[in-house]
């Protein structure tokens, strides 16, 4: 079975990885720190990925089956937790751009810290159900 490479928990490591590189980036160079940014992404992140692992618990067979980003979309669309996840990560995304443009920093900077500390949080927090989804299903990495 193909499965599409997001639904892979080696692809979520080097995502999470990645993610946490750009975080602590950002983190470290902005000046003023944007503490807030990140906190409040960080925070967010972790609620959405409790949105996320629900959403993949729900519906593990049409994940496993997701072959490309519009299937695994329509799986996470297909039940209440991954419509709130979609959302949060919507609102999320709007919010810290908000704060980034209010903030005294750079704007991308302030941005890119918040949403990397909410993407590194969300998949942090959803990962464990990734490896739940292959090892139930007996698929390979």
């Amino acid at each position: 079975m193909t499965r599409h490479l997001t639904i892979t928990p080696g692809f979520n490591v080097a995502f999470l990885l990645a993610w946490g590189l750009v975080a602590g980036g950002c983190l470290w160079f902005a000046r003023p720190h944007p503490l807030i940014p990140v906190a409040i992404g960080a925070g967010a992140g972790v609620l959405t990925g409790i949105l996320q692992r629900r959403s993949l618990r729900s519906a593990p067979a049409r994940f496993a089956a997701a072959d490309s980003a519009l299937a695994v979309r329509r799986a996470l669309t297909s039940n209440g937790p991954g419509r709130a996840a979609v959302a949060m990560t919507w609102i999320t995304g709007v919010g810290l751009l908000v704060g980034a443009l209010i903030h005294d920093g750079s704007v991308p900077v302030v941005f890119g810290a918040g949403y990397a500390s909410f993407m590194f949080a969300r998949e942090l927090v959803a990962l464990p159900v990734l490896a739940w989804i292959q090892r139930s299903r007996g698929l390979g990495n």
